[in-house]
C-alpha cells in the first residue's frame, strides 16, 4: 500500500473509533493474503522442530516480501495493513500453561482438562517455547518493519475463554457449582495475560510509539489486544456479567483497549459486549444456522434497535457479508456505526462498486 493511501486510511479509522454519530462506516474488501506467516512457522516447526532467532528473522523476510508485494493489488477500500501474527487457541492455552499442543487437521489443539487440584499448581512463567517463538517473530517483524504495516503482538483468548480451554466444558457448570474457584481462575487468566503482554512489549518494543496495533484491517491503539470471546455465545447475561465482562474489562483497561471477537450465536450480547470496560469495538463471525448480523437488522425490530444502539456505543465489525447482502440492509446501517467486510469472491470490479456505494451514503469521509 502506498504511504499516503496507509495514512489516509489510518485517519480515517482513528476519526471513525473517536467518532459516535449514526452513518459512520468503514468498508473492507479483503483479498486472500499470501501464504500466511503462521502457515510457514507451522511448516518449519513440524518439519525441523521449534526455529531459532536467524531462521525466524528469514523467514518473516521472506514473508514480508510477499506481502508487500500483494499489498500493491489490494482493493482501495478503508483497511490498513496487517500481518496476522496468529497460530491456533491451542497455542494460546500452551503459553499460558507451558503445556504441549498437539497438530491435528491443520490446527493446532489443546483442551488438557485439568483437575481444580492441578489448576492450584498453574504458575505464570515465560518459559513456554511457544511465547519464545512469539517474541522471536516480533522481533522479526520489527527488524524489517518499514512503517508500512501493523500486526498485534500476541492474540489472547478472553479470560473466561482461556479458563475453559485450560478446565475444559465442565467449567460451564463449574460456574453453578464452583463460582468461587472459577473466578480464581479466570483471574488468573487476567494474570497471564497481562505477563505476556509486558514481556513481549518489554523485549519487542515498537520502534515508534504511537504507531499502534492492528488486527483484521482494523488499526488499534498502542498496546490494545484482541480477545476471543465465544463462550458469551453459550452464557446468559447475567452469568456474562459474573463471569465474563469484568476479567476482560480488567484486561482491556489495563492495556490499551480491547477487540472483542464473537459469533452471530452471540449476538443476543451485542448490548452487554458494548458495555465492557475498555472495548473499543465488537466483531460477528457468521455461524450456520444462526441469523446473520445483517438479517436480524432486517427481520426483528426489537434486536434492530439493540444493536444499532450497541453500535453507537461501541462499533460494530461484520465479518463475511455478501453483497447482495450488503446493499439489501445499507439504509439501516446508516443508523448506526459498523465495519463492512465484504466479501466479494476476487472479482474486482464488484469490490469497487461495493466501496463507492458505501462511501457514496456514509457521514465519513
Amino acid at each position: 500500500m502506498k504511504r499516503k493511501r496507509l495514512q489516509e486510511n489510518l485517519a480515517r479509522q482513528r476519526a471513525f473509533l473517536d467518532g459516535g454519530q449514526p452513518g459512520q462506516l468503514l468498508i473492507f474488501t479483503p483479498k486472500p493474503q499470501p501464504c500466511s506467516l503462521m502457515t510457514r512457522c507451522n511448516q518449519l516447526i513440524r518439519d525441523e522442530g521449534f526455529p531459532g532467532k536467524n531462521e525466524v528473522r528469514s523467514l518473516v523476510g521472506k514473508y514480508l516480501q510477499d506481502f508487500r508485494r500483494w499489498q500493491e493489488h489490494c482493493y482501495p477500500d478503508d483497511q490498513v495493513p496487517i500481518v496476522p501474527v496468529h497460530f491456533d487457541i491451542g497455542v494460546q492455552t500452551a503459553a499460558m500453561t507451558n503445556l504441549e499442543p498437539r497438530f491435528h487437521g491443520g490446527h493446532w489443539w489443546l483442551e488438557p482438562n485439568l483437575s481444580w487440584e492441578a489448576i492450584e499448581q498453574l504458575s505464570i512463567t515465560m518459559d513456554s517455547p511457544w511465547i519464545q517463538l512469539l517474541l522471536d517473530i516480533n522481533q522479526a517483524l520489527w527488524a524489517h518493519w518499514n512503517q508500512d504495516f501493523f500486526f498485534l503482538p500476541f492474540l489472547h483468548r478472553s479470560p473466561l475463554d482461556a479458563a475453559n480451554g485450560i478446565r475444559g466444558t465442565a467449567l460451564f457448570t463449574d460456574m453453578y457449582d464452583r463460582p468461587e474457584q472459577v473466578k480464581a481462575l479466570v483471574q488468573w487468566c487476567v494474570r497471564c495475560q497481562l505477563a505476556i503482554e509486558d514481556h513481549i512489549h518489554y523485549y519487542a518494543p515498537s520502534p515508534e510509539p504511537g504507531w499502534g496495533n492492528g488486527h483484521m484491517g482494523v488499526w488499534l491503539p498502542q498496546r490494545a489486544v484482541w480477545v476471543n470471546g465465544d463462550p458469551v455465545t453459550m452464557i446468559s447475561a447475567r452469568m456474562m456479567r459474573e463471569f465474563e465482562q469484568p476479567y476482560t474489562g480488567e484486561l482491556f483497561s489495563r492495556t490499551g483497549g480491547g477487540f472483542f471477537h464473537n459469533h452471530t450465536k452471540g449476538l443476543f450480547q451485542v448490548a452487554e459486549v458494548a458495555q465492557t470496560p475498555g472495548i473499543i469495538l465488537q466483531q460477528f463471525t457468521r455461524d450456520p444456522n444462526c441469523p446473520t448480523v445483517q438479517e436480524t437488522l432486517l427481520s426483528d425490530p426489537e434486536m434492530r434497535s439493540v444493536i444499532l444502539e450497541a453500535s453507537l456505543q461501541t462499533p460494530v465489525y461484520i465479518s463475511g457479508m455478501r453483497p447482495e447482502e450488503l446493499h439489501a440492509v445499507l439504509p439501516l446501517l446508516q443508523e448506526g456505526r459498523f465495519i463492512l467486510e465484504v466479501d466479494c469472491g476476487g472479482h474486482g470490479e464488484l469490490a469497487l462498486d461495493t466501496i463507492e456505494r458505501v462511501r457514496s451514503v456514509r457521514g465519513l469521509g
